[in-house]
């Protein structure tokens, strides 16, 4: 029975892809030999199929525990087709069937998202449909979490879009396998004017254990345009919205992550059972020269725990040169950061040469941290650098090559140390383990 099925599937996906008008995989190999920290050798497998209205896929995960859950034993490596799908899709109706992400609104009640390079997988498994019609759309799903022991997870929004403005409802669902239902009820209204918008959504928690408390959670958002200048501000409010151990929504975060290492380190994310707070940015251009000036608050009600970070950036950009300068001042309860970060690229006129240069510098009260970064890439080849410095008194050397001149092959290598610290992204953080070793990723495309 088994050769069977494994004979029809194998002939169905080739004739499939026979059939098909066009063919998307992508190959992700990650190996990491540590002589100090954690090895792991992993792959994920990516395949699109279209062909006319339709399209099918699936991913592929072979991998044992990495360096976010390096904590569990060797008895959690997988190997196994983690999502596929089927779907139909024309201009007005979209059906998956299979594996999907969905999220409601600005994800304040329910964002169900991928993020491998976050180890976040909240896909999932069932049927998911969007119906699209003249000022009207209309979303339903119904599906399985695995991730949360096989909770059930359904739900929709329907939005009206008259003009420039949109007006939405949503509900959700959750029925976890060994605890009390939970329903979330929301709203939003959205413009989007020549030189004004706005977003303002408001959600309601209600759990059918009368213990529980209810909770709300509110969000609102603008931006306004000014010639070449645009000013931003952003409020939030989320009073008992937790939905336990288990992260369901992804609701926007005031804190900043610029991109780099020293400012990227430390860990906040939105504390959904009682968090307000609020942000206001400012950022131009004049001739060549762009700036921004961010500034955030966030606490608690009982204002026991605030954060206040204040963003400075200049940017200045020549015929061949662009150079950044940026200064960060967090104040994180009782610790201070205050962060230095130069940034420098420079590229000769017509040539596939270019240099960069990053220089960091940070004091956390009595501490210091160090950063550096050097960088030679020629189009067409590839990059290669070298990164070090001394962050949480632990020096580290980093020699690092991303070789892109193989046809659909993009190979990177890093050899050295690097220390351990929280690594941020989109408002979601992961901490990362101390590692001194060889680290090669194969990313083929095609």
């Amino acid at each position: 029975m088994f050769l069977r099925r494994t004979i029809f599937f194998t002939g169905l996906i080739v004739i499939c892809i026979i059939q098909a008008q066009d063919v998307g995989v992508r190959n992700w190999l990650e190996y990491r030999g540590a002589w100090e920290g954690h090895s792991y050798f992993q792959d994920r497998l990516f395949m699109r199929i279209d062909w006319s209205k339709f399209a099918a896929g699936l991913q592929y995960l072979a991998q044992e525990p990495s360096k976010v859950f390096s904590d569990k034993d060797s008895a959690n490596i997988s190997s196994e087709i983690e999502s596929y799908w089927f779907s139909f899709y024309t201009q007005n109706l979209e059906l998956v069937a299979g594996s999907f992400t969905a999220v409601l609104g600005h994800g304040i009640l329910l964002d169900l998202y991928q993020r491998y390079d976050l180890n976040i997988d909240h896909h999932c498994d069932g049927a998911f449909l969007k119906l699209r019609m003249p000022y009207i759309e209309v979303t339903g799903f119904n599906g399985i979490a695995k991730w949360d022991n096989r909770a059930i997870v359904r739900g929709g929004q329907i939005v009206f879009t008259p003009w420039n403005f949109m007006l939405g409802q949503e509900y959700a669902k959750i029925k976890p396998s060994e605890s009390h239902s939970q329903d979330m009820f929301g709203a939003f209204a959205s413009g989007d004017l020549s030189w004004i918008s706005f977003w303002v959504e408001a959600g309601y928690k209600q759990s059918e254990n009368p213990d529980i408390p209810k909770g709300t959670a509110y969000y609102a958002s603008s931006s306004i345009l000014l010639y070449t200048f645009s000013i931003t501000g952003e409020y939030k409010n989320y009073s008992d919205f937790d939905m336990g151990k288990t992260q369901y929504c992804n609701p926007p975060t005031l804190y900043r992550y610029p991109p780099y290492i020293l400012t990227s380190m430390r860990i906040k994310g939105v504390d959904l059972d009682d968090e307000i707070g609020y942000s206001a940015a400012l950022s131009g251009k004049i001739s060549s020269i762009a700036g921004e000036i961010f500034y955030s608050h966030s606490s608690n009600h009982d204002k026991e725990y605030p954060v206040d970070q204040i963003w400075i950036e200049i940017e200045r950009q020549g015929y061949n040169f662009l150079g950044k300068l940026g200064i960060e001042y967090l104040k994180d309860k009782d610790s201070t950061f205050m962060t230095g970060i130069v940034d420098a690229t420079f590229k000769p006129a017509l040539s596939p040469i270019s240099f960069t240069a990053i220089a960091e510098g940070q004091k956390i009260d009595w501490r210091t941290n160090m950063f550096f970064l050097i960088s030679f890439s020629y189009t067409g080849f590839g990059t290669m650098g070298i990164e070090g410095g001394i962050i949480n008194e632990e020096n580290m050397i980093r020699a690092f090559t991303d070789l892109d001149f193989f046809e659909s092959v993009r190979l990177r290598i890093g050899l050295g140390k690097r220390p351990g610290g929280f690594s941020c992204s989109g408002g979601i953080c992961r901490n990362e383990e101390s590692f001194e070793g060889v680290e090669v990723d194969v990313v083929v495309t095609y």
